[in-house]
């Protein structure tokens, strides 16, 4: 799977030597752009954490956060535009039990890297080209969970035999029924399975072709396959290992991938391909949103007013301003960045970019895509680190988001002898226990070579809802007693692009279970019409289902998930988690457990948001541990929310989010070691929590903010030395799950 805009460990044997912590890295707009800016007031958040500790291991989820601009001028818009979506089913009293506290056990290993998707029409899960971030001020009831699990039904359907389609990502399907049951002339069959591929981020336009990332048995397998995708019309542009795992990146004309029919099979494309011997899985990248930036319009004087903000702003904060007063602006110091997007830096270069700064485009090397000149989140990501430490040598690189090309760009600065990597990227499509692919891959980088990578630990603190599946008679999931759909609404005027992903806690070494209880999403409209489903076969896809949907303006829709007809359901507790990206948060919140991949790599260090930048709250929409294995994450927390009237003024709010929170951190890692270049990376890490500023009313560390927020304020500018005195991370197998009802959405009314 690939990545968006926002945040992520390392080996516990080098981290009990030297600090006993763990580190860890939100690909674009996901785990870089921050979405609302609403802050968790201490004391609930105290609630929600104080039983969350966990073992250090830093994860920052690779997915640039999704940003949302919180305004009070937004609040009272949406509160308005809420009525517009109020259901006229009366409201009814949500009674339960207490939280659950079970969490169900996971094996843990190679992550998968696929979301699967809707198996929806074009019109329906059409993304619009204009992305919108509604500013949606919510306010939080308590809720509870079904106490009692109702007697789940027997299975009465009897399961097909797998086809092997079915190894395919669900959209990839639906690009080839689009086409076939497209009507018109051949041209017009075409164009509805382009514009249904560009809608879900799978074409790439100037190609005109689709992109896959293919995952097989074994390394051997790697060359037959290849033969077979060449000889059905498409060619593989990389073969990677990651962690044990062998993928192709391949690209397929648009033309060839939906009607290709074997001469002796008849089969279409991807059913051939998944027969083929050693295909594992046929994923499609999950790319960031290149828009992905809470507030701040993509435009060379944003930047330009950003860029001063964050050295008047966010240097001061973090008392980085006194070190560059003394001299100390890293020299000596090299640091990597995994980004997207890099518009204006020529215009910039010599100001608020280094006069020497280039940009390396691993998607253009690779795929022959350029990610570089779309959007300005790697822009603003670099201006932040080069407002800390001006001397510094940056590295940036450029990626779309595929695993393949994120591997790349590792090794692309392993080879340029970085210090440390900042990653504001990421998604939540793995167990988040570190043994994805990718995670693990981070981790094995920094035992062998002893970089640090900064990971956004991703924006989903008030975009997720965990619990046990809980049905009623029907096998419907209860979210509440009695209650057996969950609202998503789109209260603004335009349409909202989101992603709705369904996660189950059954993975078998972070990878497909055969054995798993197999669950289907749907999303329903206020009348019970089904508007879409992602219903794919667990027996060879891992335990996830998905949707990319763009919901009208002031539409309310629901979310229900339910046991597949025909399938047995789970002997133990399984626990389902539920993310709804873009801005809007679910009906229902829990805001544990949601820090994304890769951000929960051992190897890999955790950054979650203060926001207000200067202030000691936690920002609501900051992802909060354990992770699914116990360990603590983040480690820390930075500025989110830098703010610059500048722009302001012309309609721009502010760059929020852990996305902009992981360069502040990585930015004063490297002026640390510039004070003292003989440090390693690990001492540098260890010196950043030791002097963290613990927020109010939360014990330290914690699975909300770890240690604290950065702050080098009260040292003298200079060469340090760890004084080893830092309290050990928690580890938490099994936190509770407090449950928030949004006020944005009707009371919850009882199933029928």
């Amino acid at each position: 799977m690939s990545f968006s805009h926002r945040s992520r460990r390392l080996t516990h044997s080098k981290l009990t030597t030297l600090v006993v912590i763990s580190l860890a890295m939100s690909l674009l707009a996901a785990c870089g752009d921050s979405p609302t800016n609403t802050s968790v007031s201490a004391n609930t958040t105290a609630a929600a954490t104080t039983k969350a500790s966990t073992t250090t291991a830093a994860s920052t989820t690779i997915s640039t956060t999704k940003a949302v601009t919180s305004t009070t001028a937004a609040a009272s818009t949406n509160v308005t535009a809420t009525k517009a979506i109020t259901s006229t089913t009366a409201a009814a009293s949500t009674t339960a039990a207490a939280t659950t506290k079970a969490i169900t056990s996971i094996t843990t290993a190679a992550a998968t890297k696929a979301i699967t998707s809707t198996t929806t029409a074009a019109s329906t899960t059409a993304k619009s080209g204009t992305t919108n971030n509604p500013a949606a001020t919510m306010g939080h009831v308590a809720v509870s969970p079904p106490a009692v699990a109702a007697k789940l039904p027997t299975p009465s359907v009897p399961r097909p035999a797998v086809d092997s389609i079915d190894k395919a990502d669900q959209i990839l399907i639906s690009i080839i029924d689009e086409y076939t049951n497209a009507q018109g002339t051949e041209e017009e069959k075409l164009q509805a399975a382009r514009t249904l591929a560009l809608n879900e981020d799978v074409l790439m336009e100037d190609q005109d072709e689709v992109v896959l990332d293919i995952e097989v048995e074994s390394k051997a397998d790697a060359d037959s396959v290849t033969t077979k995708i060449t000889a059905m019309g498409g060619f593989v542009d990389d073969t990677e290992e990651i962690a044990g795992s062998t993928l192709l990146l391949a690209a397929v004309p648009l033309k060839a991938f939906v009607t290709y029919s074997d001469s002796t099979t008849k089969n279409n494309f991807l059913r051939e391909l998944g027969a083929t011997k050693g295909v594992k899985l046929i994923n499609l990248p999950f790319t960031e949103d290149p828009q992905g930036l809470a507030g701040l319009s993509p435009t060379l004087e944003s930047l330009q007013a950003f860029a001063q903000t964050a050295k008047n702003e966010g240097v001061k904060i973090m008392g980085a301003d006194k070190w560059q007063a003394a001299g100390i602006t890293g020299k000596g110091v090299t640091i990597g960045i995994i980004d997207s997007g890099y518009k204006f830096i020529d215009q910039l270069k010599g100001s608020f970019l280094p006069s020497d700064f280039t940009v390396k485009d691993i998607s253009q090397d690779i795929l022959k895509e350029d990610s570089a000149s779309k959007g300005v989140h790697g822009t603003a990501v670099s201006e932040i680190i080069y407002s800390l430490v001006p001397d510094a040598k940056i590295i940036a690189t450029s990626i779309s988001g595929s695993n393949a090309e994120f591997s790349t760009a590792i090794d692309y600065l392993v080879a340029q002898k970085v210090d440390f990597i900042s990653v504001s990227m990421g998604n939540n499509s793995t167990p988040e226990d570190g043994n994805s692919d990718l995670s693990k891959k981070i981790e094995d980088v920094h035992n062998k070579t002893g970089i640090v990578f900064f990971m956004a630990a991703g924006n989903e603190g008030q975009e997720h809802y965990a619990q046990n599946f809980t049905p009623n008679a029907q096998g419907f999931h209860q979210w509440v007693t009695n209650v057996d759909r969950m609202a998503v609404g789109n209260p603004t005027d335009n349409p909202l692009a989101t992603t709705i992903l369904l996660r189950w806690d059954q993975w078998l070494n972070g990878d497909v279970n055969p054995q798993a209880a197999d669950f289907d999403l749907i999303i329903e409209d206020e009348q019970g019409k089904v508007v879409a489903t992602s219903d794919g076969d667990q027996r060879v896809r891992p335990p996830l289902e998905g949707m990319r949907l763009n919901i009208p303006a002031k539409t309310l829709l629901y979310v229900r998930v339910r046991l597949k007809d025909g399938t047995q359901p789970p002997a133990q507790p399984v626990r389902l988690h539920i993310f709804v990206v873009g801005g809007i948060p679910p009906q229902f919140m829990t805001s544990v457990m949601t820090v994304g991949t890769s951000a929960d790599s051992r190897g890999a260090i955790g950054v979650g948001a203060v926001d207000p930048p200067d202030g000691d709250t936690i920002a609501g929409y900051s992802s909060q541990g354990p992770l699914s294995d116990g360990r603590m994450k983040p480690e820390i927390c930075g500025p989110g929310g830098v703010s610059s009237a500048a722009y302001e003024a012309n309609g721009g709010s502010k760059f929020n989010g852990t996305s902009a929170a992981t360069p502040e951190i990585s930015g004063l890692a490297a002026l640390i070691k510039s004070g003292d270049t003989t440090l390693t990376s690990l001492q540098v890490v260890q010196i950043l929590l030791e002097n963290a500023k613990p927020l109010p009313n939360l014990p330290s560390p914690n699975t909300v903010c770890g240690y604290g927020r950065a702050d080098l304020t009260q040292l003298s500018p200079g060469p340090l030395k760890p004084k080893g005195n830092l309290a050990p991370p928690l580890t938490n197998t099994s936190p509770t799950f407090p449950l928030d009802q949004a006020t944005l959405y009707p009371s919850p009314v009882p199933s029928k």
